[in-house]
C-alpha cells in the first residue's frame, strides 16, 4: 500500500531520488483505516487531496477518486486472500 500510494502522491512533486522514504507517511494511517472501515473511494479520494492540499501545499491533480479506488480493490482483495 506504502508503495502505490507514494508513487501516486509524489508523481510531479518530486523526482523520484529526490524523495524521502518517509515521505507520504502521514496519509498511509489514515487511507488505511478508511479502507478498514469500508469507506467509499470518494471519501477516501477527499482525504488524499485534503492532506496534499494542507499538509504539503500541493494541489492534487490526475483522477484521485480513480486511485481511491484502485486502492479499494486493492484492500479488498488483500482481506479477501487472508480469510
Amino acid at each position: 500500500m506504502r508503495r502505490r500510494l507514494d508513487a501516486w502522491a509524489s508523481a510531479g512533486s518530486h523526482a523520484p531520488d529526490e524523495q524521502p522514504d518517509d515521505e507520504w507517511d502521514c496519509l498511509l494511517g489514515p487511507v488505511v483505516a478508511l479502507l478498514a472501515h469500508h469507506r467509499k473511494p470518494d471519501e477516501i479520494a477527499a482525504r488524499i487531496s485534503a492532506e496534499l492540499r494542507d499538509h504539503y501545499g500541493l494541489e492534487p491533480g490526475g483522477d484521485d477518486v480513480g486511485f481511491a479506488s484502485e486502492l479499494r480493490v486493492l484492500w479488498d482483495a488483500d482481506v479477501k486472500a487472508r480469510r
